[in-house]
């Protein structure tokens, strides 16, 4: 249980670099085609989502790519930065893909939610009427939500180890770093993004 464990939240003591990087690229391609039959998107580092319109499967990698391109480069500026110790930018680039396994538990909670919510409900919301709801299938969607939530707090722990075990960087310096650094990434994917899909359609 105890190595369990630490897989789960320590697994950056057993593996980095080239291995690490090749799990999470696995894992990211899993995601885009995943996205591409269901219409869950994550169009952004830690946003998931449905998306009724139906994008194309290069779109979908894009999706993947860009946000943890963003990221794992700003944490290796930051690391520059901060670190007192030479940094790899591959452990950066492997801790960081191979985080982003989490985001596989997000996706049926997203598919489930969509399943349960009534199929109009934009479309009523849009026109300021209040949707049918059934009061067994919203306890239902709270209760996976937490899921959902505990699959990104999840993520975001590792992202964070990924920085502080491959940059050398601890105490309140690495949490304000790695705070600035997952937000400006947050936004420039989402920027990023925009751009490509408009280039796109």
């Amino acid at each position: 249980m105890k190595t369990l464990t630490k897989w789960l939240f320590q697994p950056f003591d057993y593996i980095a670099g080239w291995p690490a990087l090749f799990i999470g690229l696995v894992v990211m391609a899993i995601l885009a085609i995943a996205s591409y039959f269901t219409g869950v998107h994550f169009d952004g580092l830690l946003d998931t989502h449905i998306n009724g319109q139906k994008s194309s499967l290069t779109y979908c990698i894009i999706e993947q790519v860009i946000p943890w391109f963003t990221f794992f480069i700003l944490l290796y500026i930051s690391g520059l930065i901060f670190s007192k110790t030479s940094i790899r930018i591959i452990d950066i680039a492997g801790t960081t893909a191979f985080a982003r396994i989490p985001v596989i538990f997000q996706l049926p909670v997203t598919l489930c939610i969509k399943m349960l919510l009534p199929a109009d409900l934009m479309d009523k919301l849009a026109q300021h009427q209040v949707p049918d709801f059934n009061p067994l299938n919203i306890g239902f969607i709270l209760i996976i939500s937490v899921f959902g939530i505990a699959a990104l707090a999840w993520e975001v722990y590792l992202f964070y180890k990924a920085y502080s075990v491959s940059c050398n960087i601890k105490g309140t310096k690495a949490v304000i770093s790695f705070i600035v650094v997952i937000l400006i990434a947050e936004i420039l994917s989402k920027v990023f993004l925009y751009l490509v899909h408009k280039q796109l359609i």
